[in-house]
């Protein structure tokens, strides 16, 4: 979790240029239509309904049903969504700095604050160009929503979606994910507890850049995807690390895989468009091209990978034992579904006791 503390820390003794992190991002974050103060104001009235409404129905169709505060919308252009997403990102690694100092043990100097600063700014104005929603897990705000104004609006008018039925298709992916996050007692703990086992693995040791490199070397030569399917994180890890690395990718496979089937659902439910949203956003999610190439490098492509994993998952848990049979991962870290399970959908049910 987020320490309080971090309002403590020097910025001076921070390995980012956080500074820098915003300019950088700003540069590649790509050039925003001009959305008009009557729309945007149009637009945060229809993202307010979209998701109340969507809370309710979220609730109703999974059982996570928390009691919880409504949620805080937030309707930002891109340049937002970089401010907020960067203030996020400083306090939960300062908040990691605070309790492992051997993170930032080998020192900081003005060279490396800045080169580690444009690699994130690269990554958070690449993505700002694509993101249509977020919820926020690491805001200390509470329970936020954010909705990218240009990049949905976008969105509508080059597939000519429906306004009011794509905005609450995303609502309810989103809000799916809230409720994920405040309807399953021990999840955010749990979440916040897988990140700061990785952190605690960190090791700023070089040799272990030296036998990354020597893995992506072994990988072009074999003739194989170099990064593997943990990712560029997984290059670097080792033993216990690598367990917790796959916990947190079976656990975020089933939560993004989860709100896609909620989405898809609800969505069929209520959105008469909803058929030919999905199938333009999966087209629009495995494009090819630079922007196949960039999001390879920053990891997002596994990123897609869960969506769609997650998904059939979810569908054939229901195709078995019904729509309601997937709560039982929720009812403690035990129970959640691993790398394996999701190839062996009845292996799981068994595991969990669910009869078929």
């Amino acid at each position: 979790m987020i320490d309080p503390s971090v309002a403590d820390f020097d910025p001076a003794a921070d390995p980012v240029d956080w500074g820098f992190v915003r300019t950088v991002a700003k540069r590649f974050s790509g050039t925003e239509s001009a959305s008009g103060a009557v729309l945007a104001a149009r637009f945060r009235h229809d993202m307010a309904e979209h998701t109340a409404f969507a809370e309710a129905a979220v609730a109703e169709f999974t059982g996570l049903g928390a009691i919880a505060a409504p949620a805080t919308v937030r309707c930002v252009d891109r340049s937002e969504w970089v401010g907020a997403n960067a203030d996020s990102y400083m306090d939960l690694l300062r908040s990691l700095y605070l309790r492992y100092p051997k993170l930032i043990e080998a020192g900081v100097n003005g060279f490396t604050r800045k080169a580690t600063a444009a690699e994130v700014g690269f990554m958070l104005g690449f993505v700002s160009r694509r993101v249509l929603g977020q919820y926020e897990v690491f805001s200390p705000a509470g329970d936020v929503m954010m909705y990218v104004i240009p990049n949905m609006v976008a969105v509508e008018r080059q597939y000519g979606f429906e306004p009011q039925q794509f905005r609450l298709w995303v609502a309810l992916h989103e809000v799916t994910h809230k409720v994920q996050f405040t309807g399953v007692p021990w999840l955010r703990e749990y979440f916040f507890g897988l990140v700061d086992e990785l952190m605690a693995f960190a090791d700023p040791d070089p040799a272990r850049l030296q036998r990354a490199a020597q893995k992506v070397v072994a990988g072009l030569r074999q003739r194989q995807d170099p990064i593997g399917p943990r990712g560029i994180v997984g290059l670097f890890a080792d033993g216990a690390q690598i367990e917790a690395l796959d916990r947190v990718q079976s656990l975020m496979t089933l939560l993004e895989g989860h709100a896609n089937f909620v989405m898809d659902h609800l969505g069929a439910e209520f959105i008469p468009g909803q058929e030919q949203m999905s199938d333009a956003l999966r087209t629009r999610r495995s494009d090819g091209g630079l922007a196949k190439v960039v999001r390879w490098v920053l990891g997002l492509e596994q990123k897609m990978a869960q969506y769609a994993v997650g998904e059939r998952f979810c569908a054939d848990i229901a195709a078995l034992a019904g729509t309601r049979a997937i709560d039982q991962a929720w009812v403690a870290p035990e129970n959640l579904p691993t790398l394996d399970d999701f190839s062996d959908p009845p292996a799981w049910l068994e595991r969990v006791g669910v009869s078929v």
